[in-house]
């Protein structure tokens, strides 16, 4: 997803199993394309699991 300032955007992620998901930059960001990687950025929980 592009991400613009000023600009909402939504998406759905529908996962089929729980745990932990890292997320990457598809961008090229010069020397520091390396550092656009975050691991266990997102954990996913079982529906039984969740409190608010």
């Amino acid at each position: 997803m592009q991400v613009v300032p000023g600009h909402s955007n939504e998406i759905l992620w529908i996962f089929s199993s729980s745990g932990k998901y890292a997320i990457r930059s598809t961008e090229y960001a010069g020397p520091d394309t390396e550092k656009m990687y975050l691991k266990d950025a997102i954990e996913v929980i079982p529906e039984e699991g969740y409190k608010l």
